[in-house]
């Protein structure tokens, strides 16, 4: 992250579980969820929309994995615009508040991709 944390969404060898980690190498701020079993998986929701056709016609790749907390939302994105050639990563949290805070990832850092889990019959889908 640009923070100089790191957040990774990591599954089980044989996807016994799904787990999101945040924090640096010395200490996770956050792990969700706690328990780690088959039903982490249905407390996340995969978003995606695609448009192909190239730069002329706005292509597009949006991607976001998002679950709830104690009432915070937090969403992990991967967004590609073919129009400016752009790529961002990051963390989208909504407070209780609901005030938005974007922590801004580093695309050249990423490892893995969250399209993965369009494959996935684990996790639930939304297409956009």
């Amino acid at each position: 992250m640009a923070n100089k944390k790191t957040a990774s969404l990591c599954k089980e060898k044989s996807d016994k579980y799904l787990v999101y980690r945040f924090g640096t190498t010395a200490k996770t701020e956050l792990q969700y969820p706690e328990q780690l079993d088959e039903s982490s998986w249905k407390k996340f929701t995969f978003r995606y929309y695609q448009r192909t056709g190239g730069k002329e016609a706005d292509a597009k790749d949006l991607n976001w994995l998002s679950f709830s907390n104690k009432g915070t939302e937090y969403t992990v994105y991967s967004e590609f615009y073919s129009q400016s050639n752009l790529s961002k990563v990051g963390i989208m949290v909504t407070t209780l508040e609901g005030k938005d805070i974007d922590i801004k990832g580093l695309a050249q850092t990423q490892t893995g991709k969250i399209t993965s889990f369009k494959q996935s019959a684990k996790i639930d889908k939304e297409e956009y």
